[in-house]
Formats: C-alpha cells, structure tokens, sequence
C-alpha cells in the first residue's frame, strides 16, 4: 500500500493555490499573463519552495496566481482539476476555502455571484462517489468593516453551498475581536467556523488564538503553530476540543526549515499515552452537494 493509496481528508487547502502549473501557463498565454516556462523558473517565483522570511511574503506569492483567476471558464476549470487530483491523491473528503474578494480583485468583470457559480460549477463536474467536497469562505483579517460585512453576508446568503466560513491572513495590526459579530451572526446560520492564527511569529501569537477560541468561538484554527509556546493555550484547545490544521509544509513558509526554529512538534501531534492524541477529534462537518447560488447581489 503506497501513500497515495490511502484514503485522506484535506480540511485546509485554499483553492486559488490550486492549480497545474501547465494549465497555468495555457491560461496565462490567453490573458497576456507571462508565466515561466523553464520549471526551476517557475518554481522560485511562483511557487514556496524555500523558507520565507514573514507570513507577509509567503502571502505575496498568491498575488501572482490570483491574476490568473480573471474569466469564469478559468475559475471552473482550475476548480474541476482541482476536486480531480485532489481525487487522484486519494483524497476522500475535500475542504476547499477560498476567498470572493481576493478573486474579485482587479478583475471588474467578475461579482462574486459569478465567482462562486464558476467553482460551483467546477465541484459539480468533478462529482464522483468517491468524493466529498466541502466549500469554506474566507473573509480576510485586512477588509475595512463594510466589505468585511458584505462577504461575509454574501457567505451566509450562499450557506446551502457552503460548509463554513474563514478568518484568513495577518493577525499583526488587527484585532481579531472585531469580527465577534459577524463570526456569530454565520453561526447563527448554520456555518461552521475556523480561523487563521497563530501564524504570525509574534510575541501575542498565542494570544491570537485564544481571542478566536474565547471571543469568537473558533472549533478549528487554521495552522496556529505559535501556540505552542503557551500551554495555557494549548491546553484551553484541548479541553475545548479545538482542532489545529496544521501542515508540515507550513513550517518551511515560516522559516522552520533549521533545528532552532522547529516548533516542538511532539506538543502538538504528541500523544499522553500510546494511542491517545494530544487533541480530541473535530465534530465531523456534513458535506453535501452543492446548489446554485442563490444572492443576487452586484
């Protein structure tokens, strides 16, 4: 049996990362878009390959790949292939987050209506029974409070085709606690929620993370590798049953790449005794096939 082979679950993967680089470059030549063809070219610019200084510029990397998400034909294709590799890789439960406004930037054509019926639209191609695929919606940390507001109504419009909703981006020079209201009002209807944090190696990372789970009542938190310098934290995750996505990747993003600077992992993937894992297992999210999107808005 081979890695590949075994059945997975995805919970975290933001889909305008997803993509094959080849399809990269055939789209990038219809939209005038230079995208290298030579691969260790492609690699150093378009891809995190090596450690990264900051979360800052880890992020900066989305910029290039965002400018490829201009048409709804891309967004569905990049979608489809995505779920379909997703699948190959034995991928058997498939959380996909992404977020409208980041799409919507700078290209005036697309509302968010039109994004989210293109990635609807590419799951539905890509159903198989051997598959499940869940959408979460991102609002990011930087949005003023009026377009932060409008996504996140937008997500709650939409919530017979979507999961949950995200908190995603820089925790540095934003208060987390602002979003309280909306955080409440998605899960008054029905969403799930989990958040980015954590991520940001800052003296109050860990600080971060116990706002999402006490302020906004986070039930996963996305990556939140900091907090494993303060076991009061950790342990307020693990009596609340809070699930950590973390990934290994993620510590090369993050300069985790030499000895000094590698999170003590036993703490957070450890186990009290043999068998026994450190954090309980998540309340499962029920994954269901995705409808049409029903807002109108512009």
């Amino acid at each position: 049996m081979t890695i590949r082979s075994l059945p997975k679950v995805e919970l975290h993967c933001h889909l305008e990362g997803c993509f094959q680089p080849a399809t990269l470059r055939e789209v990038g030549r219809t939209l005038g878009i230079e995208v290298p063809a030579d691969p260790e070219v492609f690699r150093r610019e378009w891809l995190i390959t090596e450690p990264m200084t900051n979360l800052g510029v880890a992020l900066a990397k989305f910029a290039k790949v965002q400018s490829i998400w201009g048409s709804e034909e891309v967004i569905e294709r990049l979608t489809f292939e995505a779920c379909e590799y997703g699948r190959a890789q034995g991928i058997r439960i498939f959380e996909l987050r992404y977020s409208p406004d980041f799409i919507a930037e700078g290209h005036p054509n697309l509302t968010f209506e039109k994004i989210h019926r293109a990635i609807v639209r590419g799951v539905a191609r890509a159903a198989h029974p051997d598959l499940a695929v869940g959408l979460i919606g991102i609002v990011r940390k930087i949005l003023p409070a009026g377009p932060a507001a409008y996504t996140t109504d937008f997500i709650i419009e939409n919530r017979d085709s979507f999961v949950g909703i995200d908190l995603a981006d820089r925790d540095i020079g934003f208060d987390l606690r602002r979003f309280a209201g909306l955080m409440s009002k998605a899960r008054a209807a029905g969403l799930r929620f989990t958040t980015h944090c954590g991520e940001d190696d800052v003296a109050e990372a860990a600080l971060h993370v116990r706002m999402a789970i006490e302020d906004l009542c986070a039930e996963r938190i996305g990556h939140g590798i900091f907090t494993v310098r303060d076991p009061q934290v950790m342990e307020l995750a693990r009596r609340r049953g809070v699930l950590f996505e973390h990934e290994p990747h993620q510590q090369l993003a993050h300069q985790f790449g030499t000895d000094d600077r590698r999170p003590p992992d036993p703490q957070v993937h450890g186990s009290r005794r043999p068998g026994e894992h450190q954090f309980r297992r998540p309340r499962p999210v029920r994954h269901r096939p995705v409808p049409r999107v029903r807002s109108s808005r512009a």
